[in-house]
Formats: structure tokens, C-alpha cells, sequence
């Protein structure tokens, strides 16, 4: 039995832009808007990602100060 499709779209939530660090490794950072709230974002690289593993090529993390609360715990409240 054949699955469904199902329609999407794309919502916009902002953009990244491409950085250098001073160890010459390129990532990408930006400010995103998910539900009204706005979130400061790095994206870089996985070094550990090899061909064929079931790992991501990128890691995306929320800049937060030290020692407080990430996306996902606000997202659980």
C-alpha cells in the first residue's frame, strides 16, 4: 500500500552567513525567528561525520550565556 503525500510549504525563520574562525575552520551563524522568539544560531561542521554513518555532516547550536537555558528546554515548557 502506497504512503500518502502529504503537502508542505517552507516558513521562513531567517539566514545564515558564512564565517571564517581564526583557526581557519568555516561555520556559519545567524540570527533565526521560530515562534516569535529570536535565536542566535552556529552551524559548523561535524569532524566525526564519515560517509555511509548515521551521524550529521553539521552541528547546529543556540548561543546562549553560560550556564543558561538551550532552545530545546524552552520549547519543552
Amino acid at each position: 500500500m502506497a504512503q500518502q503525500q502529504v503537502e508542505t510549504e517552507l516558513h521562513k525563520w531567517g539566514g545564515l552567513f558564512r564565517n571564517t574562525s581564526k583557526a581557519g575552520n568555516v561555520y556559519y551563524s545567524g540570527t533565526l525567528e521560530i515562534d516569535g522568539k529570536k535565536r542566535t544560531v552556529v552551524m559548523y561542521r561535524n569532524d566525526y561525520w564519515k560517509d555511509g554513518e548515521q551521524k550529521p555532516y553539521f552541528n547546529l547550536n543556540e548561543k546562549v550565556p553560560k550556564g543558561g537555558n538551550t532552545a530545546s528546554q524552552d520549547m519543552m515548557d
